[in-house]
């Protein structure tokens, strides 16, 4: 059986639509943030070129939501990733 990582590269490299919303306007990337899933927000940017700019109902974008939860998973991520860095360069 999968875990959520292996899972999430599976589904992932199936190519689906990545920045779906559900009904609050979050893409998998605003949840993946929300629940502090380091991982999951790696693959989401880098594999699956996740939209870092897309904003919520509420107008906020994922790093938005992983400072309002006082969130470290986009810190860990900023040496890994250069949307990363542009991703926290957008709260400000």
């Amino acid at each position: 059986m999968y875990g959520k990582i292996e899972a999430a590269r599976k589904l992932v490299s199936m190519k689906p639509k990545i920045d779906g919303t559900n009904i609050n306007g979050q893409t998998p990337l605003h949840l993946a943030c929300l629940a502090s899933q380091e991982e999951i927000v790696e693959i989401l940017l880098q594999e699956g070129k996740a939209d870092y700019e897309s904003r919520n109902i509420e107008g906020d974008c994922p790093a938005h939501l992983a400072v309002k939860v006082r969130n470290i998973v986009l810190q860990n991520l900023q040496s890994k990733s250069e949307n990363v860095h542009t991703l926290l360069l957008h709260v400000v």
